[in-house]
């Protein structure tokens, strides 16, 4: 017995040390029927506080106007405070707003862009409905990092957002969405693992 809990710490201690360095990792699934594996998001701990606070204070920072009601129509997206909005609006002085109030948030290093001006609300089930078949069939797909992407569906449009293990993972995740029914276009946002704008040695 006390030979399974010094292995289990041993493990715990390699996990730790391992999401510290903000290493992607995999790690062996103890005590499974299967040869299961645990997938990383390419994030540290430290990073993924960061971009929910990041996502917080932009929501925050919208419910303080009541121009088009920003809080309820723009979705907001972080990784490694690479803000991504998304989005309907009535009119393109609330896109200019919705992007000045993000900027305004300490850690956002780019906002990205992808919000739409029209008159006609979009479907928003089918849509909802895309979101759900992306996050099932991300999760599914075998040797590919989903905990790494970032992704939103508007009017039947999927916008990416992430950091791709390799160009290969890339295409793959494109693919994924392209092929899913109903999806129109992809727009791509994802970042490889060693892009020069991610701050870190490899």
């Amino acid at each position: 017995m006390a030979d399974i809990r010094g292995l289990g710490l041993g493990i715990l201690l390699s996990l730790s040390m391992l999401l510290n360095t903000g290493c992607s990792v995999l790690v062996p699934v103890a005590a499974t029927t299967t040869a299961g594996m645990i997938v990383l998001d390419e994030r540290t701990s430290g990073e993924l506080i960061d971009d929910t606070v990041v996502i917080t204070k932009i929501k925050s920072e919208f419910s303080k106007t009541n121009a088009s009601n920003l809080l309820t129509k723009i979705g907001v997206n972080s990784y490694e405070g690479r803000v991504m909005l998304t989005g309907t609006l009535k009119a393109h002085e609330y896109v200019d707003e919705a992007v000045r109030r993000a900027w305004l948030v300490h850690g956002v290093k780019e906002v990205i862009n992808e919000l739409v001006v029209a008159p006609t609300p979009q479907n928003k089930a089918k849509d909802i409905w895309i979101s759900s078949q992306i996050k099932t069939k991300f999760l599914l797909e075998k040797h590919f990092d989903s905990l790494n992407y970032k992704y939103d569906v508007n009017d039947s449009v999927v916008y990416l957002l992430g950091v791709a293990q390799s160009q290969d993972e890339l295409e793959k995740a494109i693919k994924i969405c392209s092929k899913i029914h109903g999806v129109e276009k992809v727009v791509n946002h994802v970042i490889l693992k060693t892009d020069q704008r991610r701050k870190k040695t490899y």
